[in-house]
Formats: C-alpha cells, structure tokens, sequence
C-alpha cells in the first residue's frame, strides 16, 4: 500500500512569502546606479604608486556641472603641478560623462559608473583602467582657506 503525501500547504504559504519578502528587500548600502542624484556632492581619488602622488577632487553640482581640482607631486621634490577645471556631466543607465575644455584642448572623459555604497564609486574607462572614489565632506577641497 503507497502512502500518499499531502502537502502541508501553510508550510508552502510561510516558504514562498519568505522567499518574496528576501528577494525584495534592499540593502541600505545600494544606490540606484542610474540616479543623478546619487551623485550629487564631493568626491575624492588618489593614487599613492611608485614616487609620486596624485589627488583629485571631483564636486558634482544638482544643475549637471561640476569642477574638478587635482594636484600631483613627488616624496622626493613635493608638489610639481595642480590645476582646477569646470565642465559639465550626464549620468545615465550607468555611464558617467565629463565635459570640460582646458587650456589648449576640449576633452571628454566616459566612464562606466558603478556606486557600490553611497561612500564609494567605481569609474572604469573604455581601457578597463578602474578609479575608486570615496565621498568626502569638504566645501573647500584643495585650499584651506
């Protein structure tokens, strides 16, 4: 004689509301990648390699400019170059664009933009060369005035 098995369907209801309720929920860490908004604010990168330093700030604005503040220098002669350039930005479906001219040339730089946390935001270039970036709170990024 086979024994049937009946299905003990609050167990069935419990499991699947479950599932629901853990493929549905955000962590609070995540950023929608394709907010603008998400970054809005300062941003800092640097590169301490080899016998030389290199920081940028970048602050984006709500209206889509931003500027952009960099300095770069040796441990053995100090700072050798410093510069600050205004431009403009998209953020869409992922893809970061800056728009700015310097002195001798108009450039534009694309990004895949991935915000891992809203403290850290990864630019990786057409090359595949990546950019960390972290949030940093300071009005004034480069001057102490």
């Amino acid at each position: 004689m086979k024994k049937s098995i009946k299905p003990n369907w609050s167990t069935i209801l419990l499991t699947i509301i479950i599932s629901f309720g853990l493929t549905s929920c955000q962590d609070k860490d995540d950023i929608d990648s394709n907010n603008k908004e998400s970054i809005i604010g300062n941003w800092k990168f640097e590169d301490l390699e080899g016998y030389g330093y290199y920081f940028a700030y970048y602050t984006f604005n709500k209206d889509g400019t931003f500027k952009y503040q960099w300095s770069e220098g040796s441990y053995t002669q100090g700072l050798i170059a410093s510069g600050e350039e205004h431009g403009t930005y998209t953020f869409k479906s992922e893809k970061l664009t800056l728009t700015y001219k310097t002195h001798t040339y108009n450039n534009i730089e694309e990004y895949q933009c991935n915000l891992v946390t809203e403290g850290k935001m990864i630019w990786t270039s057409n090359q595949g060369n990546k950019k960390y970036l972290y949030r940093i709170n300071n009005d004034n990024l480069l001057n102490n005035d």
